[in-house]
């Protein structure tokens, strides 16, 4: 597995843009303190995450919000995650709000 992030080197600042470290992620741990740290999953222009300055990603992120149903046996966990996709390499970070 490889994954490339960029990070702020900052925390829970909403109104940051800024996102000048890149990091490399080869394994759990890295990847646990790379995303200890506000991050996003692509290279932008100057470092500035806004949609035009968009240039490239080698990951696809996804949520599971779970908000397609109340009723807790339609949700998807990370605990039934390997079996909805067993074929496909995958790393998992949660939001502080998890």
């Amino acid at each position: 597995m490889q994954i490339t992030l960029f990070r702020a080197n900052m925390v829970g600042d909403a109104k940051n843009c800024i996102y000048p470290t890149k990091v490399v992620v080869t394994d759990a741990d890295e990847l646990k303190t790379a995303v200890s740290y506000d991050h996003v999953c692509a290279e932008y222009k100057s470092n500035y995450r806004n949609a035009d300055n968009f240039l490239k990603s080698d990951c696809v992120v996804m949520d599971c919000g779970n908000d397609h149903s109340d009723n807790p046996t339609d949700w998807i966990t990370i605990e039934n995650l390997d079996d909805l996709m067993s074929d496909i390499s995958y790393a998992i970070a949660t939001s502080r709000h998890h």
